[in-house]
């Protein structure tokens, strides 16, 4: 039985031991994504079949989508500059990428499979603990919008006083898309937790894609014993976690 794996607007095609492949490339950089990772999948598959006549052409097939794909170009060559420590070239490669970004599209996030919709992190003994659910009441699916909630507790398990003072999000779609987040406080308060005690609530945030993620910091202050003054300040780290449809 013939099997067809269609690559974005490339498509391939295995019959047998033989692969097809059409000229047409890639013209952004999530098409380019999509298509090297269908094609390292065909070639895993391949190889599984120990059908490696097919894994030679396919691998000769993501060789040379490298080495049309832009994004991956640079990619490579800044890592190779900052490896040597040429920092100049550095610096202009970065800004080369970011301009590609806008001119071409996002570079899409590839979907960490170990990645949880929820996530428990300890800094200098303040836990921060979040859980993500989709909310499809105030979804739209067909009009790309999804509504996800949050639960956060802050548990002070040190043996100083805290107060939280700040938030920082760090919030992406399925296409790479990123929003930051910062303000004062959580939910319009800046909580003060003793020794031993927690502060809950619940928010909530769109997106345009059915997965993405979330991670932030917390801008904690330490009430000093000598003067009862919140002085010396750190952040409470907050680990990524999954934004998800379906819950997984």
């Amino acid at each position: 039985m013939n099997t067809r794996l269609c690559v974005s607007r490339r498509t391939v095609r295995l019959r047998g031991s033989r692969v097809y492949t059409s000229q047409q490339s890639p013209s952004t950089l999530s098409q380019y994504a999509t298509t090297r990772k269908s094609l390292i999948k065909a070639i895993d598959l391949a190889v599984k079949k120990e059908d490696y006549a097919s894994a030679a052409l396919l691998k000769r097939d993501l060789e040379a989508l490298n080495t049309e794909d832009p994004y991956y170009a640079l990619t490579m060559q800044l890592q190779e500059c900052i490896n040597e420590e040429r920092f100049q070239e550095a610096a202009k490669h970065k800004a080369e990428l970011k301009a590609l970004e806008l001119q071409l599209g996002p570079q899409p996030v590839e979907e960490d499979v170990s990645l949880q919709c929820s996530s428990n992190t300890v800094t200098n003994g303040v836990r921060v603990q979040i859980e993500s659910t989709y909310r499809p009441l105030e979804s739209s699916p067909t009009l790309g919008q999804y509504f996800f909630s949050y639960h956060v507790k802050v548990t002070n398990e040190s043996d100083k006083v805290v107060q939280l003072r700040q938030r920082h999000w760090v919030i992406r779609d399925s296409t790479g898309k990123k929003e930051e987040v910062r303000g004062p406080g959580v939910v319009g308060k800046q909580p003060i937790l003793l020794p031993g005690k927690s502060f809950e609530y619940d928010s909530a945030c769109p997106l345009t894609t059915p997965v993405g993620s979330m991670e932030g910091e917390f801008q904690m202050w330490i009430l000093s014993e000598d003067d009862g003054q919140f002085k010396d300040q750190f952040g409470a780290r907050i680990d990524r976690l999954k934004l998800s449809m379906t819950g997984s």
